[in-house]
């Protein structure tokens, strides 16, 4: 038995890490995401190593690579205010437009802590 002792905003069956066993993914308001799998656990062999589902795998480096283009973009903009601020530029910097694709990055960096 599961116990959750945060309120639940969301709740999603099917399959996610595995294509054989059905999962439950849940996420909290705090945004903790967690899942529950029918997939049997077998202990781990001590001279195995753990490894991710190659589709898994390529998420995740997929979610780095995009992490480092937003650390890129926002090292640019930090670089460039500092710039403006010690009256470097004579023009006036604008703001640049955070497309949600940027919004779900930035929370993705936030839940997995990569």
């Amino acid at each position: 038995m599961i116990q959750c002792e945060e309120s639940i905003v969301s709740l999603q069956c099917g399959r996610v890490s595995s294509e054989s066993f059905d999962e439950i993914v849940v996420c909290t308001y705090t945004g903790w995401v967690f899942a529950l799998s029918t997939e049997p656990v077998e202990k781990p062999r001590k001279d195995a190593l753990t490894t991710l589902a190659p589709h898994l795998e390529v998420k995740i480096q997929q979610v780095r690579l995009a992490i480092e283009k937003l650390k890129r973009g926002n090292e640019k903009r930090r670089l460039r205010h500092q710039a403006y601020k010690a009256g470097a530029l004579s023009h006036a910097t604008t703001i640049a437009m955070i497309s949600k694709q940027t919004n779900l990055l930035q929370k993705l960096q936030g839940d997995f802590h990569l």
